[in-house]
């Protein structure tokens, strides 16, 4: 997968991309599975869609999933450095896109940890308030 920023060639980013390739990329990639895999099951049983393949092919979607699984692993991993908007730049996503996708994120997963879901609570606030 070729980031925005490879393919922009900006070079500042480009050794956050390799530092979050080698520390961080395989734990985002099954997360990224298991999250997509919960929001299309669950979309199915609500409302009996069995055909995903125009939401699988919207970048938007896909891309907001994916910053969803970064930021898990990196709450998880107590990455503080980077912030969601400094995400959302290197993949080149609107914080309102990924937000549409946030409130299914925080919903998909009930037993999700107290301080993990509070941590994407403060995420959505931030976006609602900019």
């Amino acid at each position: 997968m070729t980031s925005l920023a490879e393919k922009e060639g900006r070079k500042g980013d480009m050794k956050t991309i390799q530092t979050f390739k080698s520390l961080y990329w395989k734990d985002s990639k099954l997360l990224f599975y298991r999250i997509l895999d919960e929001l299309l099951l669950k979309e199915s049983r609500q409302s009996r869609v069995t055909d995903f393949s125009k939401i699988l092919s919207t970048e938007i979607f896909l891309r907001s999933v994916f910053i969803c699984a970064i930021e898990t692993v990196f709450f998880i991993g107590s990455v503080r450095n980077l912030q969601v908007q400094d995400l959302l730049n290197l993949v080149g996503l609107k914080a309102f896109d990924y937000w549409r996708i946030l409130n299914s994120y925080l919903k998909f997963d009930m037993q999700m940890p107290k301080n993990l879901n509070s941590h994407f609570r403060d995420i959505e606030i931030r976006i609602v308030s900019e």
